[in-house]
């Protein structure tokens, strides 16, 4: 609390200079600075970066935040000082500080005054202190209900807002597609999905869910089903999230209208192609299609946003495609761009692997600086039954030949940001994880 106090202080000063700055401004000018710096502050650093599917997906209750602000601005312009309650609002908000609060003021009230969450901060972890007395409040019981039901302030409060933990993207046929913060309970897909509102009613009774992952520079198609709406929670209940997740739920209909797709590099006949509106990647991947001497190892897709008309790219396994593996198998949308590269210009680029039971060998474009958590994130973590110690294989090529040495690793160690354990890759790096223990 003392720290706390110590940090409203300081920042007194410059409170002091920027409410001097906002009187020599009148109210339009002031409404138009706090649209664009503090409204669609999230939004904004959100599309610095092309998201999967849309870059008009914003955070879950931004608009509701936006509101709030705005309100804030217009009240607390005319406040008379004996009508207001001094209040410390630190953390993850837009502006930290120490606000006069108009009265009747509640912790959302303050929290709008600071100008809501910065780009790291969430609403899922509001802190009150008042002495030694702590209350936590969710403000998406605020978005789903419209009630302000936070208390009252006093004025000897002190709100800390906490960093977001888990975020993951949600877009499709659902009621309400946006960037949802997750807490530890309701990372699974089902418990998203419920997030989401459920599926949008009457868009038809077969659903395909496609769950993407962020792998380094690229996003790694993960897990593609396809079943009845009355199924789909129970079959996706057991499907685990990670921070980053994108899921994309899309009812499919008999009537169905195609749409076009670009095929580039190791086909037989590369260019535009139109396709069903249900089709897959496994419709359009088969070795009739390709061209001798095709990479099956690694492929790329394209797939653009109508937004910021930017690529994102995601990596998927050909081999894997046409083995039939359904979990490899992704829906196509449309202006998808395929990328198949032939195996003599694919030899010449630098990778690295991950080989596990379950999935097998999964390869990688090598970077700088990328090390061994960052592959298993890549490659959709540890599988359930994995070894707590695996084997990194790795090749130098010297005057005697090719040499190989194997250096046994602390699995369990990976993420403890210790660079004895989390090692830097070389490349060609393998790391083998066996279920049971490592040969």
């Amino acid at each position: 609390m003392k720290k706390q106090g110590n940090a409203c202080r300081k920042q007194a000063k410059h409170l002091f200079i920027l409410a001097l700055l906002i009187s020599l401004l009148n109210s339009n000018l002031f409404l138009n600075f706090l649209s664009s710096h503090i409204f669609f502050k999230v939004a904004n650093a959100s599309s610095e970066k092309s998201v999967l599917f849309s870059d008009s997906l914003l955070p879950y209750g931004q608009g509701m935040i936006n509101d709030l602000v705005k309100r804030a601005a217009l009240r607390d312009k005319s406040c008379e000082p004996e009508k207001a309650v001094s209040v410390c609002v630190v953390g993850e908000v837009a502006f930290p500080g120490q606000y006069e609060v108009c009265l009747p003021a509640t912790v959302l009230t303050a929290f709008a005054c600071a100008g809501g969450p910065g780009l790291n901060g969430s609403t899922r972890f509001i802190k009150v202190f008042n002495g030694d007395f702590c209350q936590a409040f969710d403000l998406y019981d605020y978005y789903s209900t419209g009630k302000d039901v936070t208390p009252y302030l006093t004025g000897a409060e002190t709100l800390v807002l906490e960093k977001k933990s888990a975020v993951v993207r949600i877009s499709g046929t659902v009621c309400r597609p946006a960037i949802f913060e997750l807490l530890p309970q309701e990372m699974t897909a089902a418990g998203a999905l419920e997030m989401a509102g459920g599926l949008i009613p009457e868009t038809g009774e077969q659903v395909r869910f496609d769950l993407y992952r962020e792998a380094g520079e690229s996003v790694r198609h993960f897990i593609s089903r396809e079943m009845s709406r009355s199924e789909l929670l129970s079959k996706i209940a057991a499907v685990k999230l990670q921070n980053g997740d994108r899921l994309f739920f899309k009812a499919v209909n008999d009537s169905s209208s195609p749409f076009k797709i670009e095929l580039s590099g190791a086909f037989h006949y590369p260019g535009e192609l139109v396709v069903k509106d249900n089709a897959k990647l496994g419709d359009v991947i088969t070795l009739e299609s390709l061209l001798p001497g095709f990479a099956g190892e690694y492929a790329e897709l394209l797939r653009i946003s109508p937004q910021s008309e930017e690529y994102e790219l995601i990596s998927f396994s050909i081999d894997r495609v046409l083995s039939g593996e359904a979990f490899a198998d992704f829906a196509l949308q449309n202006g998808d761009r395929i990328v198949v590269f032939f195996k003599d210009d694919f030899s010449r680029t630098a990778k690295v692997a991950i080989e596990q039971d379950l999935h097998g060998k999964q390869i990688f474009l090598w970077r700088p600086g990328l090390r061994l958590s960052n592959l298993v994130q890549m490659a959709g973590g540890l599988e359930r039954n994995a070894s707590s110690a695996g084997e990194l294989i790795r090749k130098k090529i010297t005057g005697n030949g090719v040499e190989t040495s194997t250096i046994i690793v602390d699995l369990k160690k990976l993420w403890s940001k210790d660079e004895r354990y989390d090692l830097e890759l070389e490349p060609y790096d393998l790391l083998l994880i066996n279920g049971n223990k490592v040969k």
